[in-house]
C-alpha cells in the first residue's frame, strides 16, 4: 500500500494559498495589511507583488494554483477549468480576456471547480470569478479599511477581534454549513456562485453569468437516458483532455461505476481504481467490477492505518465540516497512486435531487416551499442533543437564514426544484479543502451545466434509481448490470467502517458534556444525549453530531472565541 506523502500534523499547518488586498489609500497600507494577514509571504514559496493601494501574494508550490502573465494584469487560477467552446490549453487565457473585456455571458461554458482572480494594476480593481455552484471556496472581508480576498475564510479572523455571525452560526448548527454567502464570522463573506465580483477600494459589483432555469418538456424515458449519457460523456471527455492516466474513486454505487466504465470505453488513458469499502457488500461489488474490467484496485482501510483517527479526517475549518462518504474519499485521495482522481461526486445534484420537493410535478405555494426547504435541510439529530425549548430561539434565526438563501434564488412557484442545487453545493466545500491543500487533482464529470439543465427540464420520476441501473445495463452489459451494493442483504448488516474510530472520541465527548453541564441543570440538554452517545445504545450519528460541536469549540479557540451554547442559542 502506498504511503501518504504528508503527516497528520500537516492538516493544522496548511498556509493560506492566496491573498489580495485593496486599500482606499494610495500608499503602502495594502502591502502592510497583506504582510499581517500572510506573514509567511517572506518565504520563498510565495510570489508577491504590490503597488500603492493594492497587493497580491500566492503560493507558487501549490499544484492547484496557476498564474497567467498579461501586460498590466495578474491572473491567478485556483483549481482547474475547461470550456465547452474553447480547447483546454486556451481556456484560461480566453477566460481572462472575457473578464477584462467584461464579456461575462460566455463564462457559463466554463466547467470545473475553480476560482479565477484577475488583478488590474492600473485601475486597481480585482475581479473574482466563481465556478457554477461556488464549490471552490473563496472569501472576502475587511480589515482596517482594506478589502482582503483569500481562498480561506480564516485569513482575517486569525488576526484577532473575530466575532460570530449569528445567522451564519444558525446555519452551521441546523444545516451543517452557513447558507447564502455567510460564514460563521460576521466580517467574512463568501463569493457568490456563477458570478463575477469586481472589487475596488470603494465598492463591490456582482454580476451573475448563469442561473439554472426550469422548464417542462415532454420526452420519452429512453431519449432522456440517452441525453443524460451523452452529456456525461461530453463532460468526461472535456475534463480528461490533458491526462494520460487516472484513478477512479470506486464504490459499490452507480456513480463511480459510470465513471469507471465510461472512461474505459471512451478513452485510452491508463486506469486503475482505489476504494474505501464501507462494508462487505460494497467490497463484493467492487471486486466483481474490477474482475470484469481487468483493472487493478487498491483498497484503503480506515482500520489499522494512520487514518484510524477521526481527527485526521475531520479537517477543522470555519465553513462547514466533512461528513459521511466524503471522509472515505478523502482518505483515498491521500494515497497518491495516480496524478488524477476521477470522482463521482455531485451526481445527486446533476441526476437525482435537483427537481426535489413535495408533489414534484406541480407548482408549490410559498408556504409549501418554505416547509420543504426546512424539512430537507435541518439536522434531525439535534432533537437528540437539545430540547426544543432550547433550540427554538435559534431556529427562528436559522429559518431567516434559509429565507435569505431563498431570496437569492428567487421564490418562484417551482423554487424547490432549484433548492437542492444550492443546498448541496455548500457541503462540498469542506470536501475539497483537503484536496486543495494537499495538491491532489481530481475531476468531477457529473458537475456539468448541461447535465443540471437537462434534469431541470424533467421531473425526478423520469430518471429514478431503476432508470439509472437500466441505463448502465444497456450500455455496459455485464458490469453495468451488477446491483447497487445498498441493495445487497449484507449492506444492512454492516456499520460504516469509520464509525469504529468514533468511539476513540468518546473521552472528548464526555469532556464536552461536562464543560457544558450547566445546560443539564438548566434543562436544555436532552437526556437521550447520554444514552445515545455514552450508553449501550451508542448511535454513530449522535456521536457525529456531538463531535461537530467539539470541533467547533476547538476551531473557535483559534480565534479567541469561547463556544457558549447558551448565549448562541438564546
Amino acid at each position: 500500500m502506498n504511503k501518504p506523502s504528508f503527516s497528520i500534523s500537516d492538516l493544522d499547518q496548511c498556509p493560506l494559498g492566496f491573498v489580495a488586498v485593496i486599500s482606499p489609500n494610495d500608499d503602502m497600507s495594502a502591502l502592510n495589511t497583506l504582510e499581517q494577514v500572510l506573514p509567511e509571504i517572506k518565504h520563498k514559496c510565495y510570489y508577491s507583488k504590490s503597488v500603492p493601494g493594492m497587493a497580491l501574494a500566492y503560493r507558487t508550490d501549490h499544484l492547484s494554483i496557476n498564474s497567467l502573465s498579461l501586460k498590466g494584469y495578474d491572473a491567478v487560477l485556483l483549481g482547474s477549468m475547461v470550456s465547452e467552446i474553447v480547447s483546454y490549453d486556451k481556456t484560461p487565457n480566453w477566460a481572462v480576456s472575457e473578464i477584462i473585456n467584461k464579456k461575462y455571458g460566455e463564462l457559463k461554458t466554463l466547467q470545473g471547480v475553480f476560482a479565477m482572480v484577475v488583478l488590474d494594476w492600473q485601475n486597481k480593481t480585482i475581479s473574482v470569478v466563481s465556478d457554477l455552484l461556488g464549490i471552490r471556496p473563496f472569501y472576502f472581508s475587511t480589515y482596517r479599511g482594506c478589502i482582503v480576498l483569500s481562498d480561506r475564510a480564516e485569513a482575517v479572523p486569525r488576526l484577532g477581534n473575530a466575532k460570530i455571525d449569528t445567522m451564519g452560526m444558525a446555519g452551521w448548527v441546523f444545516f451543517g454549513k452557513p447558507v447564502a454567502n455567510r460564514t460563521i464570522f460576521d466580517s467574512v463573506k463568501r463569493i457568490e456562485p456563477a458570478s463575477v465580483s469586481v472589487f475596488n477600494a470603494n465598492s463591490i459589483h456582482i454580476e451573475k453569468f448563469w442561473f439554472p432555469s426550469i422548464s417542462d418538456e415532454k420526452i420519452s424515458h429512453e431519449d432522456l437516458e440517452e441525453g443524460i449519457y451523452q452529456d456525461f460523456i461530453n463532460s468526461l471527455n472535456r475534463l480528461l483532455q490533458p491526462y494520460s492516466r487516472g484513478t477512479v474513486l470506486l464504490s459499490g454505487g452507480f456513480d463511480s461505476r459510470l465513471c469507471l466504465l465510461s472512461t474505459l470505453n471512451q478513452t485510452n488513458i491508463f486506469l486503475d481504481a482505489v476504494s474505501v469499502p464501507y462494508n462487505s457488500a460494497e467490497r463484493k461489488i467492487v471486486n466483481q467490477l474490477t474482475q470484469m474490467t481487468g483493472i487493478e484496485c487498491h483498497y484503503v482501510s480506515l482500520i489499522g492505518s494512520i487514518w484510524d483517527e477521526f481527527d485526521s479526517m475531520w479537517y477543522r475549518h470555519p465553513d462547514g465540516y466533512v461528513r459521511w462518504r466524503n471522509l472515505s474519499f478523502l482518505c483515498a485521495k491521500r494515497y497518491r497512486t495516480s496524478r488524477l482522481f476521477i470522482d463521482g461526486s455531485h451526481s445527486d445534484v446533476s441526476l437525482r435531487h435537483s427537481r426535489g420537493g413535495p408533489a414534484d410535478d406541480r407548482e408549490l405555494t410559498l408556504s409549501e416551499a418554505h416547509d420543504y426547504v426546512w424539512s430537507v435541510s435541518t439536522h434531525y439529530n439535534l432533537e437528540n442533543l437539545f430540547k426544543l425549548s432550547f433550540t427554538n430561539p435559534m431556529e427562528k434565526i436559522a429559518r431567516a437564514a434559509l429565507e435569505e438563501q431563498g431570496d437569492a434564488i428567487g421564490w418562484s412557484p417551482k423554487f424547490c426544484k432549484l433548492w437542492n442545487i444550492h443546498a448541496d453545493e455548500r457541503r462540498n466545500i469542506a470536501y475539497n479543502y483537503l484536496q486543495y491543500d494537499h495538491l491532489v487533482p481530481s475531476i468531477q464529470p457529473f458537475y456539468d451545466r448541461a447535465l443540471m439543465e437537462r434534469r431541470l427540464k424533467h421531473p425526478n420520476s423520469m430518471f429514478t434509481k431503476t432508470s439509472y441501473h437500466n441505463m448502465l445495463g444497456h450500455r455496459f452489459p455485464g458490469p453495468g448490470k451488477l446491483p447497487h451494493s445498498d441493495d445487497l442483504e449484507q449492506s444492512v448488516k454492516n456499520n460504516y467502517l469509520f464509525c469504529r474510530t468514533l468511539w476513540k472520541n468518546v473521552p472528548s465527548v464526555i469532556d464536552f458534556i461536562i464543560r457544558n453541564r450547566k445546560l443539564f441543570k438548566l434543562n436544555h440538554l436532552s437526556p437521550r444525549i447520554l444514552e445515545y452517545s455514552l450508553g449501550l445504545k451508542r448511535h454513530m450519528y449522535i456521536i457525529l453530531e456531538l463531535m461537530r460541536f467539539v470541533k467547533l469549540e476547538e476551531e473557535l479557540k483559534r480565534y479567541n472565541i469561547e463556544l457558549d451554547l447558551k448565549r448562541i442559542f438564546s
